[in-house]
């Protein structure tokens, strides 16, 4: 028997380079050390607590993309998120016309936004819309848990990245670097950043992959559509 539920992933990650700032003009005498070290953690992710809607979007009769499934499809939810990459950048005179350089920290705004939709077919008391409706819901309940679990091994994915290669300067072990090397030097570490960003990124999509495969198997589908009368489910095709 053919399935009648569906859900998509959509994931929009954008690991966006910061814009390094100007070094200021070098200075006569030779500069101190780097102000007092300020509080907080280098790295940081600035996320949200994805909502699950209270009710379903039923402006469709089938939800989602013009493909062969759409005919078939009562059910759809989508989980978007995207990412953004900021490095807050400090500079200050060294001797010799050079440029003390760190980073004061990274952030990755991380965010998710969850929609769901229901045929407008059925009827909100039917046994189809109250089976479509919990379908669905399992998908938004799974999307919210990846989120989380994904922003901890983010989080250490970019702690992790201080061992390898280049690490970010900080303010304790600044880069000592000539005035026309800021800008490259900056960019550089910005891209390797976004690595880390982007490979958390594949993580994700196989989770979510893994998740979409088994709750959307052929079995999952017909213990569904075994909830309900097989004629109930005939409105989705036109039927009486």
């Amino acid at each position: 028997m053919r399935a009648f539920l569906a859900a998509v992933l959509i994931l929009a990650a954008c690991g966006k380079s910061h814009e390094p700032p100007k070094a200021p003009a070098p200075q006569a005498s030779a500069a101190p050390a780097p102000s007092a070290k300020e509080d907080g953690p280098l790295f940081r992710i600035d996320s949200n607590e994805p909502e699950i809607p209270a009710s379903p979007d039923r402006s469709q009769a089938h939800p989602g993309p013009d493909d062969s499934l759409k005919a078939d499809r009562a059910g759809l939810t989508v989980g978007s998120t995207s990412k953004a990459i900021g490095i807050q950048w400090r500079t200050q005179a060294a001797p010799e016309g050079k440029r003390l350089v760190w980073a004061e920290s990274a952030t990755v705004v991380y965010r998710m936004s969850i929609a769901i939709f229901v045929s407008s077919t059925f009827k909100e008391d039917s046994c189809p819309y109250r089976v479509t409706w919990e379908h669905e819901l399992s998908h938004a309940r799974a999307y919210v848990s990846i989120f989380a679990a994904s922003k901890v091994h983010l989080l250490a994915g970019l702690e992790h990245s201080q061992e390898v290669d280049t690490p970010l300067p900080t303010q304790d072990a600044p880069a000592a670097l000539q005035a026309d090397e800021v800008a490259d030097f900056e960019a550089r570490m910005g891209e390797k950043l976004k690595q880390v960003v982007e490979d958390q990124e594949r993580v994700t999509d196989t989770l979510m992959a893994d998740h979409k495969r088994d709750r959307d198997s052929p079995e999952a589908y017909r213990k569904d559509f075994e909830k309900c009368p097989a004629a109930d489910w005939l409105v989705l095709r036109g039927g009486s």
